[in-house]
């Protein structure tokens, strides 16, 4: 049984005429100790799609489906039980340290909250086991930084308190949303290494929501292709690298920089913008902006495995 299994995920924003689809039949698995990626272009719903699984959308937003974590679904739970469920059994980190985390609040406080009830006791103990994650994320001085503010520290320092939260409650799943994007490459490449060491040490799965493919090689096991709200590839992250068989996945791939392509290559481009939640029809999405696409893209494409109609033709 898998750690994680998300299967037709739906969520859709209300509005004055009709309800804004967000995502549409999302269907996605995460095995223990795992790391999945799910990649697309801003807009494409990863963000939604993390946020829908967390339960952290707001209220009045329309969300079916289910959302097993060890079995059972999240979704179905009750408000208590789904926020004890974000904590033991999953975290995340979020996109922008500096506007995740409170301002106002030392750094200490913003982890004890975190901490199970029962290692909240007492201050003393409460107190330690956040230096012991500080220091265990690579902050120096851990002691020192219980009484600072976000805004002391550094972005990459941020980013190591946020994961430091997350683990307070030892969860089995973490998802990181963008979790190296507002970084530097050096700092970048510091907590790429801090994410597998937490995952070599304490078995975590993780949920990797991210545009950077570079990263994804170097993290992912597997890797889902977003595209307006949907879904279109999932493989492994050699077979997506070697093969992408949707034609967004392939634009995606053939934008990557190669080394020695020379300056004279050119990058692959995907024309157009991705479609709006109101632009959205029963089609293909991504066909106004596909080379590929023909009369047939106009009906809807498949449902499972690779979303074109013309997959088969790809393998």
């Amino acid at each position: 049984m898998p750690l994680l299994e998300v299967s037709g995920l739906r969520v859709a924003f209300p509005s004055p005429t009709r309800p804004l689809v967000a995502l549409e039949g999302l269907d996605l698995t995460v095995e223990a100790g795992e790391t999945v990626a799910l990649v697309g272009e801003s807009g494409s719903g990863k963000s939604v799609a993390s946020l829908a699984i967390m339960g952290l959308l707001p209220a009045g937003t329309m969300v079916t489906g289910q959302v097993r974590l060890n079995g059972a679904d999240v979704l179905a739970q009750p408000a208590r039980e789904r926020r004890a469920r974000r904590g033991g059994g999953i975290a995340m980190v979020f996109q922008e340290p500096m506007t995740s985390l409170n301002p106002v609040l030392p750094i200490g406080r913003q982890i004890i909250e975190a901490l199970p009830d029962d290692e909240r006791r007492s201050r003393t103990a409460a107190s330690a086991r956040a230096v012991e994650l500080l220091a265990s994320v690579g902050l120096t001085a851990p002691e020192r930084r219980l009484s600072e503010y976000p805004h002391q520290i550094s972005g990459g320092m941020r980013q190591r308190v946020m994961i430091a939260i997350a683990l307070a409650s030892r969860p089995a799943l973490i998802i990181a949303d963008e979790p190296t994007t507002a970084l530097d490459v050096t700092v970048q490449a510091q907590i790429v290494a801090l994410l597998r060491q937490i995952q070599d040490e304490s078995g975590t799965a993780l949920l990797l929501v991210s545009h950077d493919l570079a990263l994804v090689w170097q993290m992912a096991r597997r890797v889902a292709v977003m595209y307006a709200g949907r879904i279109v590839e999932q493989a492994s992250v050699e077979a997506l690298f070697a093969r992408p068989r949707h034609p967004y996945s392939a634009g995606l791939v053939g934008a990557i920089p190669r080394l020695g392509g020379g300056r004279a290559e050119r990058l692959v481009e995907i024309p157009g913008l991705a479609p709006g939640l109101a632009e959205r029809g029963p089609g293909c999405a991504f066909a106004p902006r596909c080379r590929q696409a023909a009369a047939i893209c106009a009906s809807p494409p498949p449902a499972h495995g690779i979303a074109c109609h013309f997959a088969e033709a790809a393998r």
